[in-house]
């Protein structure tokens, strides 16, 4: 091995050829590739009413797109969530590849974070309806009835 070393000047015979001492064609895969851009997280909101039914939400988003000039325009696009019957607060529904682009950046995804409208009789607690009611001392403690 001294002698190969001092006869071609290296210990590994591969290394013009992208074969380091780690691995193969390493100097190749240490060049970075487009970076993802950074997730852009939105609060969709909904009531009481549409979470336990179910609805459809049609939301208008401004992005930055390249033309076909290769210049960087505002882009209009209008993502559709169809919110199924049941969800929670905090659910995420994600729209890849439709956030910003930029120069060497592929474009970012945009998340929808699922939020509870607060709701004028009611709160819900996991699976629960909470309906508080005021009512005197007299009928609680005798057989009353609540309208709810």
């Amino acid at each position: 091995q001294e002698i190969f070393e001092r006869f071609f000047g290296t210990a590994n015979p591969f290394a013009d050829f992208g074969f380091n001492e780690t691995l193969p064609f390493a100097s190749r895969l240490r060049k970075p590739g487009p970076q993802k851009g950074e997730t852009q997280t939105l609060d969709l909101e909904c009531t009481l009413e549409e979470l336990f039914n179910g609805c459809t939400k049609r939301i208008p988003i401004t992005r930055k797109r390249y033309d076909p000039t290769g210049t960087l325009q505002d882009d209009q696009k209008l993502l559709t969530i169809d919110v199924r019957p049941g969800w929670k607060a905090g659910t995420k529904i994600t729209f890849p590849n439709q956030g910003d682009e930029g120069p060497n950046i592929t474009p970012a995804d945009v998340v929808f974070v699922l939020r509870e409208a607060a709701h004028e009789s009611y709160a819900r607690e996991g699976n629960n309806l909470i309906y508080t009611a005021r009512i005197s001392l007299l009928d609680a403690l005798t057989d009353c009835g609540v309208q709810v």
